[in-house]
């Protein structure tokens, strides 16, 4: 028997929110105004941190690309269009 069978169900998934354009002018171009929280994720170019903007609380993923490590042009320009 499989767990639906049996009535067992895995953990819920996450139910994500459609994402937004944050403008400049709204404060969020500066990393002052963020409180970093957690690294959630790592990529190849990459590093993600769970963060919330300390101006009106929106929770957010932050980027923290790390580009000049990258020797190779190609590496870059994959980085810059990803």
């Amino acid at each position: 028997m499989d767990e639906q069978s049996q009535g067992m169900q895995g953990p819920p998934v996450p139910q994500f929110q459609p994402q937004k354009a944050l403008r400049p002018d709204m404060g969020y171009n500066t990393l002052a105004n963020f409180r970093i929280e957690k690294k959630i994720g790592r990529g190849q170019f990459s590093e993600v941190y769970r963060a919330a903007c300390l101006l009106d609380g929106v929770p957010v993923a932050l980027k923290k690309v790390q580009i000049f490590d990258l020797m190779d042009a190609k590496a870059r320009a994959d980085c810059i269009k990803e």
